[in-house]
């Protein structure tokens, strides 16, 4: 294994990130998972480096406090998705850090509350890589014109 997080033939271990606006958003985030998960626990970490370290392990749930103080951090944030491309990244916090760190990370879903954030099972993609493109939320549907 590299460290990268990614297993002998480029698959990244790790299914799911959640990036965390401060400890205390961290904690509930922990919380909130350890009462949906049997088996398993996420790896806590608090910034960027750490979290490369988790990926590189092959954790497959990582809880970030993203820990961010200066625009270097954010700039380091953006580099974290080159990591875990097949990962679902979420973002937890407060306007108007919430924002700046989804963007950052190119986060597939943001919220302001762990109680916002909808049940593990719906957020795990599973092992099999999913293409960026299909993440997002697709275009309506365009309105035929009356005629």
């Amino acid at each position: 294994m590299s460290g990268t997080g990614r297993a002998t033939g480029g698959r990244s271990l790790t299914q799911l990130i959640i990036v965390a606006d401060g400890e205390p958003y961290a904690d509930a985030v922990c919380a909130w998972l350890a009462d949906q998960l049997s088996d398993t626990s996420p790896e806590r970490v608090t910034g960027y480096y750490a979290a490369v370290t988790a990926l590189g392990a092959g954790a497959p749930i990582i809880v970030m406090d993203a820990a961010v103080s200066t625009p270097r951090d954010e700039w380091q944030l953006a580099q974290l998705r080159t990591h875990c491309e097949a990962a679902t990244v979420i973002v937890v916090g407060e306007q108007p850090r919430r924002g700046a760190l989804a963007g950052a990370v190119h986060a597939d879903l943001e919220v302001p509350n762990v109680s916002d954030l909808p049940p593990l099972r719906e957020l795990v993609t599973g092992p099999a890589p999913v293409a960026r493109s299909t993440r997002r939320t697709a275009k309506p549907p365009v309105a035929e014109s009356p005629d």
